[in-house]
């Protein structure tokens, strides 16, 4: 249980009206003689008074003083683009009920504070307590902190106004946006899953095939279909292909473009990009992952440092992955991608998907680019928004 700091703000309206009302009654009993227009002031002049001293009576006894507040344990974690339910638990610790109470949950993200809607609460009976929910959708990804919940009361016509704050202080961490993205994507390993490193070129078994597709370049002669590509009208220049899933040939490397030159940090659209591409890599390892395929996420924080997440478990290595999605820092050297990207390309590792946020990259042909018009094409629906 959490008390709440409670302090009383002068309302210049209501004390203006009741220095007015006490100036009209001073005046008009100094009068000698009565008139009707003096009377009707008179008594207009007292029922204000009346009510904006009733009210503020209201105001401080029956107020926001008497409140205390519970915040449950809640989830440190959740998606951008998806709604959070934060719920605080409002108590009336005192002996008088209070009255209309505006109850608003203040968060800020990046050094700013967030809006919410206010909740009201016509009374709240002594030694009683409400749970107050608010949905919370963060726009991005990143640290995200429930700072305080802010309880307000005032009586109308009160002269003052009970403002009572907890200081809650919960950090949360929110997770790049969920996409779900398309199949078609899988097309582009379309004759890619064999990777150099790879010695096995014979599928183990019949089980292995995975269908066929149109010769082309640099494939296997012997995995060439003699009967299918007879049926081609372009044969002999036109040959279909056998393909297998070979799970021991599948390693594939999810590479992020995470470079922000200094000139570029107030270029919001690029920045926008930046933040859609996390989300897609996060996506895209999980498809890949769902395919049996050995997925590993590479990219470079803002020391220009490699961080790299092997998916060999994805259960565990996926919310690994999402987390340091979240605090992923833009680096500022784009030659260290690409000459990562150049690298692994030379050795033939594994297959490298790039993940670019400029439209024009040039890396070496066996690296399958994504641009962003591609990246925004192949995302189905974003989960949750």
């Amino acid at each position: 249980m959490q008390y709440l700091r409670v302090r009383s703000i002068p309302q210049r309206g209501s004390l203006a009206v009741f220095a007015v009302a006490a100036l009209t009654v001073l005046f008009t009993t100094a009068l000698a003689h009565a008139t009707p227009l003096t009377l009707a002031c008179l008594n207009a002049a007292v029922l204000g008074m009346s009510w904006i001293a009733s009210a503020t009576a209201l105001t401080h006894f029956c107020g926001a003083s008497s409140m205390a507040a519970h915040l449950p344990d809640a989830t440190l974690e959740f998606h951008a683009l998806s709604r959070f339910s934060a719920v605080v638990h409002l108590e009336n610790v005192g002996a008088r009920p209070a009255f209309l109470l505006q109850v608003v949950l203040r968060t800020t993200t990046g050094g700013h504070e967030l809006p919410s809607p206010p909740l009201f609460l016509g009374i709240l009976p002594p030694h009683t307590s409400t749970p107050c929910e608010w949905r919370v959708t963060a726009r991005k990804r990143g640290a995200f902190e429930l700072t305080c919940v802010a309880v307000r009361a005032c009586f109308p016509g009160s002269m003052i106004a009970q403002e009572a704050e907890l200081p809650l202080k919960r950090g949360l961490l929110v997770l790049p946006a969920v996409y779900r993205l398309t199949p078609r994507l899988l097309d582009l390993l379309q004759g890619r899953r064999q990777t150099t490193a790879r010695m096995q070129t014979i599928p183990a078994s019949e089980e292995d095939f995975a269908g066929v597709r149109l010769y082309r370049p640099g494939d296997n002669p012997r995995h060439i279909h003699p009967g299918l590509s007879q049926r081609l009208p372009g044969y002999p220049i036109d040959l279909v292909l056998r393909e297998y899933d070979d799970p021991g040939a599948n390693d594939i490397c999810v590479v992020l473009d995470n470079a922000l030159l200094p000139n570029e940090a107030e270029d919001f659209a690029l920045q926008y990009r930046r933040e859609k591409a996390l989300s897609f890599a996060c996506a895209l390892c999980l498809l890949l992952c769902e395919r049996k395929y050995h997925v590993r996420f590479v990219s470079f924080d803002s020391s220009n440092r490699l961080v790299s997440v092997s998916m060999a478990q994805p259960a565990r290595d996926l919310p690994r992955l999402r987390t340091l999605a979240a605090k992923l820092e833009p680096c500022n050297s784009p030659a260290t991608v690409k000459q990562f990207l150049e690298r692994e390309a030379h050795w033939g590792n594994a297959l490298l998907i790039y993940l670019s946020l400029r439209d024009t990259v040039q890396l070496p042909a066996s690296v399958i680019v994504i641009s962003p018009q591609t990246q925004a094409a192949l995302v189905q629906e974003v989960v949750a928004a």
